[in-house]
């Protein structure tokens, strides 16, 4: 049962109910501390009480954080995500606790990054959180209502064009890439033309990746 204590100026609400973990929380107010008693209470004996203890000690700066250390460092483009997720925890945002991370703060976060950052970078950062959040609830056990992300717009991202590399243009490019003092450059830009790779693909190619007798490279 709930009991109301005197408690630093404050009134601490104790519930001890068998089978149920200790609940404690201090409030202002003697009509708020009892308000909280009597809704637990009865939330507790529907199985439907909450307990945001753990989501109100844990920041978004701390989720990232592990979910860094534990689930993007297995992931093939782990540099990549572990440089944005660096980035990201330096921002004010991730200051606040996941009890209090509502979408309104998200949608904030968006415009101003928005601001000074391409839309596909911004979505990118969004997605990022929701993935930490949905990670942090779902097989970390932090209890969230739901995900502040979910229901927040994605910034429209501008079609990709499809460009492609003109014959004059390709002799121009090896030609100036015969100057450079990246040795590597010139051999570098013919794979990239001949297999349509991209810049990290090309980078994360190792010598295991080809076939030197079929001339093809996975």
């Amino acid at each position: 049962m709930a009991s109301i204590r005197k408690h630093y100026k404050k009134y601490q609400v104790l519930i001890r109910r068998k089978g149920h973990p200790l609940v404690c929380k201090s409030f202002a107010t003697y009509s708020d501390a009892t308000r909280y008693a009597q809704e637990s209470e009865t939330n507790i004996a529907k199985g439907l009480y909450a307990d945001l203890t753990e989501a109100n000690q844990t920041t978004l700066r701390d989720t990232l954080c592990r979910y860094r250390d534990e689930v993007t460092v297995s992931k093939k483009g782990a540099k990549q995500e572990i440089y944005k997720i660096n980035k990201l925890i330096k921002n004010k945002i991730c200051n606040y606790s996941l009890a209090r991370l509502t979408p309104n703060k998200i949608a904030k976060f968006r415009n101003e990054l928005s601001l000074n950052s391409a839309p596909a970078t911004v979505n990118k950062y969004l997605t990022l959180i929701s993935v930490a959040v949905n990670t942090a609830k779902n097989e970390w056990g932090i209890h969230l209502p739901l995900n502040p992300c979910t229901k927040i717009k994605r910034m429209e991202e501008p079609e990709v064009k499809d460009i492609r590399v003109q014959p004059e243009e390709e002799e121009l490019l090896l030609k100036y890439a015969e100057r450079s003092k990246k040795h590597w450059l010139k051999a570098i830009i013919i794979v990239a033309l001949e297999l349509g790779c991209h810049r990290g693909e090309l980078f994360r190619l190792s010598k295991t990746d080809v076939d030197f007798f079929k001339s093809t490279a996975a």
